[in-house]
């Protein structure tokens, strides 16, 4: 007997239907990739790291796949989000000051093409749900104009999980072009995963999909139902803890549900599906980067290594921990080329690095240099860098920069005493991964030699816009919308 794993692994999908046997259809060769992207979840926020943390459907699909413990993203949403979609490190395309508020004329410039414009180009049908945080004065910017051909979510920062507004009220939520009111009271968190959910189902199996899923969870205003809140004792945590650990769940058990409608549907044997967060935990919202040192927003380890894994049946080796350097940006070329999509088609100049091999055969990792950041828009530098195993960090890095447990009392409480420290830190991060022991007094050769490369780096600054515009605020009707500034 012809079994459908037999099927599926021959490249055919066989449809059941419910009165009986659907079309059979041949599948692409080309893998469908599901890319998800976590809002502020920290390096302690999941369970494979933090045990008080229920994220079984995360822990399971992490521990069957690859978990990448050097895996590292930007230091907020914006500069993370605009990586990911350029290959870019965002002082390359004039994105690292910080986050795009709403009222800013501004986005992830038009003269860059994007990871979905590449894969749309090469068969795929492309998708996407979530936080897109990359600019929408113009349309231009917008997703659907950006290689996606749907796109259900919002286009700035922070949302209400269940109203979808922002601030006083005024409304960011989108499907398609096209505000979606109809839509309110229903959480995010479960409505982007049944519209992932929809889109599978409806998905012809002739061409390959990629789904950008970026979820808002676990990004404040913290909400989540009664549910997944009951599950943890109040006696142990901070009532806000407890409202994170809550979304936590419910993020986990939403990732678990589009992983079953791809099996369901037969796509599953043939997905590459890749889960990160855009950068650290946010402490004044719980959460939390717990041993790491530093909070969103800062550029120690605490705000810019998070939890990260790919899970796929096409890995050659599964089951284990890579401890191998990745970047964001090098999410562009190992996708691509796990896509079939030859490097000659790739965009020039892209600082991220194919990982294939190193991720799907644990082989090393052909990179030995990360940027954590470097931004100078404000006249004053703030940077850092690694080269092998050391970091150097230079400028004010005096904010947010001590070590922050899980809080034990039923309120948070107050920021704990930032640590006097130099403008210029050297860390050993492999033998020191808690960035505890400053050696620039001890090693200033090494200082030296990585300012000297800093210096080379600055060289090659894209300035960051930062101005806003009274014309960026919603209108008449409380929504934020497009066509109040030229494209650039």
């Amino acid at each position: 007997m012809v079994t459908l794993a037999v099927w599926l692994r021959a490249g055919v999908l066989i449809a059941a239907a419910a009165c009986g046997l659907g079309k059979v259809r041949q599948a692409s060769s080309q893998p469908n990739i599901v890319f998800i992207m976590a809002d502020d979840m920290g390096f302690n926020d999941i369970g494979y790291n933090n045990p008080d943390m229920n994220s079984t459907r995360l822990d399971m699909l992490a521990s069957q796949g690859v978990r990448l413990t050097q895996s590292y993203v930007q230091f907020v949403c914006t500069p993370s989000r605009g990586a990911l979609m350029t290959g870019k490190y965002p002082f390359h395309i004039g994105l690292q000051h910080g986050i795009l508020g709403r009222r800013e004329p501004h986005g992830l410039s038009i003269n860059y093409t994007l990871l979905p414009e590449m894969l749309q180009n090469n068969n795929y049908s492309t998708h996407m749900i979530g936080k897109w945080h990359l600019g929408f004065c113009a349309s231009e910017y917008l997703p659907l104009n950006r290689g996606f051909e749907s796109f259900l979510g919002f286009y700035g920062g922070g949302m209400d999980f269940y109203s979808h507004t922002t601030g006083i009220g005024n409304t960011d939520f989108y499907d398609g072009d096209q505000i979606a009111s109809h839509l309110s009271g229903q959480y995010t968190t479960d409505l982007f995963a049944e519209r992932a959910e929809e889109l599978i189902r409806a998905h012809d199996q002739a061409n390959p999909m990629f789904l950008y899923l970026a979820f808002n969870a676990i990004h404040p205003p913290l909400d989540v139902s009664s549910e997944y809140y009951d599950l943890y004792d109040p006696s142990v945590r901070n009532e806000e803890r407890r409202v994170i650990s809550g979304m936590v769940t419910s993020l986990s058990d939403a990732v678990g549900s589009v992983v079953d409608v791809l099996t369901e549907v037969g796509m599953y044997d043939n997905t590459i599906i890749v889960f990160v967060s855009d950068n650290g935990g946010m402490w004044s919202a719980s959460g939390n980067n717990h041993p790491l040192r530093g909070v969103k927003s800062t550029l120690y380890e605490g705000g810019t290594l998070t939890p990260a894994f790919v899970h796929s049946p096409l890995l050659e080796q599964a089951g284990y921990i890579n401890s191998e350097l990745i970047h964001i940006t090098d999410w562009m070329p190992t996708l691509l080329t796990a896509a079939g999509v030859d490097s000659s088609q790739w965009p020039a100049d892209i600082d991220g690095l194919n990982q294939w091999d190193t991720i799907s055969k644990g082989e090393p990792s052909p990179r030995s240099e990360i940027v954590y950041n470097i931004d100078d828009t404000t006249g004053t530098l703030q940077a850092a860098i690694r080269i092998g195993d050391f970091k150097l960090m230079v400028g004010d890095n005096m904010e947010h920069n001590n070590w922050y447990d899980v809080p034990s009392t039923k309120k948070r409480g107050q920021w704990p005493a930032d640590i006097t420290v130099g403008d210029t830190l050297l860390f050993n991060i492999t033998s020191d991964p808690y960035e505890q022991w400053d050696l620039s007094q001890q090693m200033p050769d090494k200082v030296a030699e990585m300012e000297l490369r800093l210096d080379e780096l600055l060289q090659e600054i894209v300035i960051a816009p930062t101005s806003t515009d009274p014309n960026g605020s919603p209108n008449s009707n409380g929504e934020w919308e497009t066509g109040w500034c030229t494209a650039q």
